[in-house]
């Protein structure tokens, strides 16, 4: 129906953009940890890859073949499940040292054309889904003071678990994370993911 006969990756880039781009909710597939996933598995690093640049070159850039190449890998790529969970809530003691003026692992925006900077708040509670090829990573904060929602996500991934403890130990001070009970912790990861909306939304 979009395409015709004229089947490219290509084309089929485009529309997932626009789609992903317009929606409220992070995707029904996480883009953002496909195209991760995508680049290791294929074994394509660096600048100048995202997955459709992966998936092209490994199909010789023939944009049919490379069509159903994504499509392969997508199947396999769903059927993925994490395979444990860390939690962690931030204590009155962890949000001090986040905003403490000797924190300087705190994260900020850029807001207009003048390069202004705003801190973004420390979230309320994190959680880790480690999957086999790396950690999703999903901060969870309450802005009722830019807008109406009150909740938003930032996600990430990072290629260990250690890596990624690490990271929060020095922007948190987190010590200690609640592995939960893996027994339907990929329902967990649906449902966190679901009940996410889309950092990019969060405009000032």
């Amino acid at each position: 129906m979009y395409f015709g006969k004229d089947i490219k990756l290509s084309n089929l880039d485009n529309l997932l953009y626009g789609f992903n781009l317009n929606s409220k909710k992070e995707s029904v597939v996480p883009f953002q940890y496909f195209n991760y996933w995508t680049k290791l598995k294929l074994n394509k690093f660096g600048s100048k890859y995202n997955w459709t640049v992966a998936i092209l070159e490994t199909c010789n850039n023939d944009e049919e073949l490379a069509f159903w190449k994504f499509y392969e890998l997508l199947d396999e790529f769903i059927l993925l499940k994490p395979n444990r969970l860390f939690i962690a809530e931030l204590t009155s003691d962890n949000l001090a040292f986040y905003y403490s003026k000797s924190n300087n692992n705190k994260q900020h925006r850029i807001i207009g054309t003048d390069n202004r900077y705003i801190l973004d708040p420390a979230p309320y509670h994190i959680k880790l889904f480690e999957f086999d090829y790396c950690i999703h990573s999903y901060h969870f904060d309450y802005f009722w003071v830019v807008d109406e929602y009150d909740k938003n996500i930032y996600y990430n991934h990072f290629d260990n678990i250690v890596e990624c403890q690490n990271t929060y130990k020095e922007k948190f001070n987190i010590s200690e994370w609640l592995m939960a009970d893996s027994t339907n912790i990929d329902i967990e990861f649906e449902t966190t993911r679901n009940n996410c909306r889309n950092r990019r939304q969060n405009i000032i």
